[in-house]
């Protein structure tokens, strides 16, 4: 399997295709191995969580999808990358479609 690693301080990436599945793998600094992040097609978010999209970001548009399946937490979260013209964020929901995080990716992170 040929990976692509990189640093994402503080972790690690290594990004694969597992078949045409892209599947990122993240490890700690130590090298134990924190989430899987597998992607999926956005019909294939569950309901509860694309109808909780649908309506707190309704004038976006979902670009991306994936099943994220946190080891250390031992729980399963799912991502929705959203986009309109001035807007760019990652959306993380927990099962129940509760919101975890909102990251702002047009904000420049520092290096």
């Amino acid at each position: 399997i040929d990976a692509q690693w990189y640093l994402e301080e503080p972790d690690y990436k290594a990004s694969i295709l597992l078949g045409s599945v892209k599947t990122t793998i993240i490890y700690s600094a130590g090298a134990e191995r924190l989430q899987i992040e597998t992607e999926i097609g956005i019909a294939d978010l569950p309901s509860n969580v694309a109808s909780v999209i649908a309506a707190n970001f309704g004038s976006y548009t979902i670009k991306s999808a994936a099943k994220i399946d946190d080891l250390k937490l031992v729980i399963t979260k799912y991502e929705a990358e959203v986009e309109k013209t001035d807007a760019h964020y990652d959306l993380i929901y927990d099962v129940n479609a509760n919101l975890i995080d909102q990251i702002d990716l047009c904000v420049e992170l520092p290096d």
